[in-house]
């Protein structure tokens, strides 16, 4: 039987399960027996979300809006996994068969021979072969964007060979022991109808195909559905998917940038879930017998980005001043309820090799004062500090460094930005300072190849267009070191690099939380952050 908690319950019992490293799930309330409310609308999900998509086409997208609904269109080769722990489905950084029916890896570490699964449609009818197969991921290499940059190290053109119709084998230039955790990525690993692309423009090399991306063609349990700009888009259920169709028939996303009205429709029950309700509307859900709380933490880092090619952040010295005048413990309590595990590196805790002991930096205005005059702004300086409009997390996270940098003497404006406008001004590189909650596949590698690597700059991944030639070396050799200890000794120095340099101030790993209806159930929370919407229902 679920408890009714407290907030002060509430937020011992989430420090409990982040201490131990498992996904929290919380009734909010007990509803007497006999007392359940009729489920509405049965068969359709309503969501509250403040973003649209970006980009539909699935080798180009770089934003978690649009990612969050090809999980549901495309499909990878194999995907992440779930595992019962004390009787909850908890989403895994494992990965396991998906359209490939079974995978052989050789022991040279080289080699992966995947058979497809038989009776695989794409939405508009033609059958998965290994020929798409072939044909995706030589795409993916191709239009090289995303998680692409750095499964481009291990594979090229040549790799890939139908070996009959069925089955495809994967030979890669160099042992990756993660190959098959990047091919689970949807926008690494998707596969594309190769007729419904070359019909609708192809495939050139570094640019996404505009009629995909607002178009699809996968082999997913969800269609792409409508989409009216402003108010809302669906996923429509696909009947004839291999695995039996889903039991919602749609999941409509209504596009709600003020808070508290989602908070106020999701009450009422005209919503089913939202994302990251602020603090102060998630604790006054504290007690509703009709609403579930879900948290875990991610990997990734909410961080303050700074843009490290524009004066004054090219300067070291005042990006050092930026950490120590931010206090990321104020940040955490008022924008993660004090729940998240704040930084104590350039990396996420959750990523092989990560060590707080390197981590010189505590809040220190007197230092930050210091190292501002050293550098030549004793009196300060003008910025803005940026965030997607909508996003409490990343508005409370810029207004608290806005009042910690006017401590320092640095004056700050805060600006609010629509979503499509926040991402492509942060891939180009337009904006000094501004707020953005990452999310990553549960690879080192992949971590530092798309954050810090001076070729990922932009819509790659590295948004600070942080260069550093000492970090990519670093970087370079740990992609080519498959030994444990060997790669251990790498990253701690890759980290001492990182945290002198700071391209941005970490504030805390980034922490997944969600507020649904208790009638909604299968939804579950990945490392990753991937949403997948297969085996959710609505009932009592």
């Amino acid at each position: 039987m679920m408890a009714r908690f407290t907030r002060r319950e509430f937020l011992r019992h989430t420090a409990m399960a982040a201490g131990a490293g498992l996904a929290a799930t919380y009734a909010a309330g007990v509803r007497e027996a006999g007392a359940a409310a009729a489920v509405p609308n049965a068969d359709t999900l309503f969501y509250g979300v403040y973003w649209e998509p970006v980009n539909l086409d699935p080798h180009a997208i770089t934003d978690w809006g649009s990612m969050w609904m090809l999980d549901n269109i495309y499909e990878p080769l194999v995907r992440y996994q779930t595992k019962q722990v004390n009787g909850q489905t908890v989403g895994t950084a494992d990965v396991g068969p998906h359209l490939a029916q079974d995978i052989t890896a050789a022991k040279d570490g080289k080699t992966y021979t995947f058979r497809l699964r038989t009776g695989v449609k794409f939405h508009s009818g033609d059958p998965l072969t290994a020929d798409a197969v072939k044909y995706s991921i030589n795409r993916m290499l191709t239009v090289n964007l995303g998680p692409a940059s750095l499964i481009s190290k291990f594979m090229d053109q040549k790799s890939t060979t139908v070996v009959d119709p069925q089955t495809v084998r994967v030979t890669l230039t160099r042992p990756c022991p993660f190959f098959l955790k990047l091919l689970a990525a949807t926008n690494t690993g998707a596969i594309v109808n190769p007729k419904t692309v070359e019909a609708h423009g192809g495939t050139q090399p570094g640019k996404f195909n505009e009629w995909m991306s607002r178009n699809t063609d996968g082999t997913g349990p969800f269609k792409w559905g409508t989409w009216t700009a402003g108010q809302q888009f669906d996923l429509v259920a696909n009947d004839q998917y291999w695995a039996g169709p889903p039991k919602l028939k749609r999941v409509v996303f209504r596009v709600i940038s003020d808070f508290a009205t989602q908070f106020l429709l999701l009450k009422r029950g005209e919503l089913d879930i939202v994302y990251r309700l602020p603090p102060d509307m998630t604790t006054q859900l504290i007690g509703n017998p009709d609403i579930v709380i879900s948290r875990d933490s991610g990997i990734g880092m909410h961080q303050i980005y700074m843009q490290n090619r524009l004066k004054p952040f090219d300067d070291v010295r005042v990006r050092q001043a930026m950490v120590y005048a931010v206090d990321p413990f104020a940040i955490n309590r008022a924008a993660a309820f004090g729940l998240a595990s704040v930084a104590h590196s350039m990396l996420p805790s959750g990523l092989e090799g990560y060590t707080p002991s390197l981590w010189p930096y505590k809040h220190d205005p007197a230092k930050a004062k210091a190292l501002l005059a050293e550098a030549g702004y004793a009196k300060g300086f003008a910025t803005t500090i940026a965030f997607n409009a909508g996003n409490t997390e990343r508005e409370q996270t810029a207004v608290l460094a806005q009042a910690s940098l006017r401590n320092v003497g640095v004056d700050a404006k805060v600006e609010g930005i629509p979503w499509g406008t926040f991402v492509t001004n942060y891939q180009d590189g337009k904006m000094p300072m501004f707020v953005l909650s990452g999310l990553e596949l549960p690879i080192v590698d992949n971590y530092v190849n798309n954050i810090f690597y001076s070729k990922s700059a932009g819509a790659k991944g590295n948004f600070a267009f942080y260069n550093n030639p000492q970090a990519d070396r670093l970087i370079d050799r740990l992609l080519a070191t498959v030994d444990p200890p060997a790669r251990k000794q790498i990253i701690t120095e890759l980290q001492r690099v990182l945290n002198t340099d700071v391209p941005s101030v970490p504030i805390y790993d980034s922490l997944l939380m969600y507020a649904h209806r208790a009638w909604v159930k299968g939804w579950v929370l990945y490392p990753s952050g991937n949403w997948y919407f297969f085996p959710v229902e609505k009932r009592a």
